[in-house]
C-alpha cells in the first residue's frame, strides 16, 4: 500500500479451480471359481472369473486369459469395462484333468498394452484337486467249511477256502457285471450267500461302488450216503440236525428228499450200495422225511 488510493478493499481479485487426478484405469483380477469344485479325472470343468476397474476412466479392448497349469485354455478381449464397474470373463468344457492339484490363473492385460495405475493386480488364482474314479471292487468272504468262489464264465477261482481254515478274504476289481457261483468240495456243502447275494444260485454283481459277498460253506463229510438213503426210505438213521443240513445243502425246500440225496451224492462222489439203489429206485419221487420235529398235539386235560 505504498500508494494513495481513494479505496483500498478492491486492489484484490480470485478466481477457484479444481485439479483433477489424470485419467488412469486400474484392471483388477478377481475371484475364480471352478465348477465342479472337485472333478473326477473323466469330468470336465467351467471355469467363471471376476474382473474390474478401480481406476476413474473406462477401460476398452481388456484382454483376458485363463491358464489351468501355466497353459493358456482360454482368451478373450472385453470391449470395456467402465471406472468402478464389476464383471465376469468364462469357459467351458475345459480338461479333463490327471489327478492331482492344479491351478486356474486369470491374467488380464497379460502383454501390459494398457497403461494402469497399478499392474500388480492383474492376475488371480484357483487350485482344485481333480480326483481319480474309485475303482469298484468285490470283496468276497469264505467261511464254515472249505469251498471256492469261482467266475461263472470261465470257472477261474476267484477266492479259496482250504481244508481247516476258519475263513478267507479275498479282493477282485468289480469290471462291470461279474457272475459269481460257489462250488463245495467233497467234504462240504454250500449253504448259502450274504451280502450282496442270497439264496444259493449264482451271484450276480454290478456296480460303481465295493461290495461284499459272503459265501457260507457247511461241513458234511460225517454223513455216510447209505445211511442217509436208508433214513430216506424208512425215516430212520440220521438226526434232525443231519437231515436240516443235507437239506441245506441240496434243493433248500424245508424238507429232506431225493433232491437232497442226489446233491450230496454228487458233492461227496459217495456211491451207494446195490441194494440201496434198487429200493430207491422203485420209491416213490416224492419220498421225504422231516427236518424239523413233529409236533405234539395238545394233552387232553
Amino acid at each position: 500500500n505504498a500508494l494513495v488510493e481513494s479505496s483500498e478493499t478492491n486492489n484484490t481479485s480470485s478466481q477457484d479451480f479444481t485439479a483433477s487426478p489424470p485419467a488412469t484405469i486400474d484392471l483388477v483380477a478377481g475371484a475364480v471359481t471352478i465348477t465342479p469344485p472337485n472333478p473326477l479325472t473323466t469330468q470336465m470343468i467351467a471355469v467363471s472369473a471376476a474382473v474390474s476397474n478401480a481406476g476413474n476412466t473406462s477401460a476398452t479392448n481388456v484382454p483376458w486369459q485363463l491358464k489351468v497349469d501355466g497353459v493358456v485354455a482360454a482368451t478373450g478381449t472385453l470391449a470395456s469395462v467402465a471406472a468402478g464397474a464389476n464383471t465376469t470373463v468364462s469357459a467351458s468344457a475345459l480338461g479333463p484333468y490327471a489327478a492331482g492339484l492344479h491351478t486356474v490363473q486369470l491374467v488380464l492385460d497379460p502383454a501390459n498394452a494398457l497403461v494402469e495405475s497399478s499392474e500388480t493386480n492383474n492376475t488371480s488364482r484357483q487350485d482344485f484337486i481333480a480326483t481319480a474314479i474309485p475303482t469298484p471292487t468285490i470283496r468276497i468272504v469264505i467261511d464254515g467249511a472249505a469251498g471256492r468262489v469261482v467266475r461263472s464264465s470261465t470257472g477261474v477261482a476267484l477266492c479259496t477256502l482250504a481244508e481247516g481254515v476258519n475263513q478267507n478274504t479275498c479282493t477282485i476289481i468289480l469290471a462291470g457285471v461279474e457272475v459269481l457261483s460257489a462250488e463245495a468240495t467233497p467234504t462240504s456243502g454250500f449253504a448259502g450267500w450274504r451280502g450282496a447275494c442270497s439264496g444259493r444260485g449264482t451271484c450276480t454283481v454290478t456296480g460303481t461302488e465295493t461290495q461284499d459277498v459272503q459265501a457260507t460253506f457247511v461241513p458234511v463229510h460225517t454223513i455216510d450216503a447209505n445211511v442217509a438213503a436208508r433214513d430216506l426210505l424208512v425215516g430212520n438213521g440220521l438226526s434232525l440236525s443231519d437231515r436240516e443240513l443235507l437239506d441245506r445243502t441240496g434243493n433248500g425246500d424245508g424238507v429232506y428228499n431225493l433232491g437232497d440225496l442226489i446233491a450230496h451224492l454228487d458233492r461227496t462222489g459217495q456211491v451207494l450200495s446195490i441194494a440201496i439203489s434198487a429200493r430207491l429206485l422203485g420209491a416213490p419221487s416224492t419220498l421225504s422225511q422231516p427236518i424239523q420235529p413233529k409236533k405234539r398235539p395238545n394233552a387232553r386235560r
